[in-house]
């Protein structure tokens, strides 16, 4: 029989593990203080990459679409839950690099809109400034590039425009194993860099990195348990998806 301190410890360590694992998928709901009073709202995805990966899903244009809407391409992808992706360009090309099942289209970008990489290979899933991706080039088999990152280590990035409040669609990411996918409503990326950082967590997540995808017209959210939380109007070039493991491996 172990001792009673012993026994105390595995209970909490099993405790511990629990509430992890109760934290690492599922939808959330929450409104966030702003900075100059009121709140803002954000509805998001959470996920835990040990389970969970993502998958892109490349529509080849805004003509003629292989999915025509995220409705369509969640359920293509067998998706627990889903997003709009990257930046395009109005005729349709994709505005930074996106690597689809390991098909590539487009190239690495420049400026504001392209300096952050959600990369995904094999069984790792990362977070990367642009400059940390061109040091590693991995053989990556998703990979969306967007932008600018919102939050790093916790803290709001400098210079973000408090200028065109929006609705936004991000990706956040603990940079151990915990991320979430989510849609705000109309707001800065100023202000909500500074509404992330001071908020202890996020959908039941630390969040120290926080990467912003195409907004506006184009966000979207999809979650199995939910249906539809906001839909894109009009074409999107891409579509980011949350996926098991298991259903898309290389």
């Amino acid at each position: 029989m172990l001792p009673v301190r012993y026994g105390c410890l595995v209970l909490l360590c099993l405790a511990l593990n629990s509430c992890a694992d109760q934290a690492a998928a599922g939808y959330f709901s929450e409104r966030l203080e702003r900075p100059e009073g009121g709140t803002v709202g954000i509805y998001g995805f959470r996920f835990d990459d040990r389970k969970l990966t993502i998958r892109i899903m490349d529509e080849g244009g805004l003509a003629a679409q292989n999915h025509g809407s995220l409705a369509s391409a969640v359920q293509k992808a067998e998706a627990v839950a889903g997003s709009n992706g990257g930046f395009f360009t109005p005729e349709g090309q994709s505005l930074g690099l996106v690597i689809a099942d390991g098909s590539t289209f487009g190239r690495i970008g420049a400026g504001y809109l392209n300096t952050g990489m959600i990369v995904r290979t094999g069984e790792h899933l990362y977070l990367w400034r642009k400059e940390e991706y061109k040091q590693k080039l991995p053989k990556a088999s998703q990979l969306l590039q967007a932008g600018p990152f919102l939050l790093d280590k916790g803290k709001p990035v400098k210079g973000l425009s408090d200028k065109k409040p929006r609705k936004r669609t991000i990706i956040g990411h603990d940079m151990k194993h915990l991320w979430w996918i989510a849609v705000t409503d109309p707001i800065s990326l100023h202000d909500l860099a500074i509404v992330l950082a001071e908020s202890d967590e996020v959908g039941r997540v630390r969040i120290k990195r926080v990467l912003n995808l195409d907004g506006g017209s184009s966000s979207a959210l999809w979650v199995k348990s939910e249906g539809m939380i906001e839909n894109h109007f009009g074409n999107i070039r891409n579509y980011l998806m949350i996926v098991p493991k298991e259903s898309n491996q290389e």
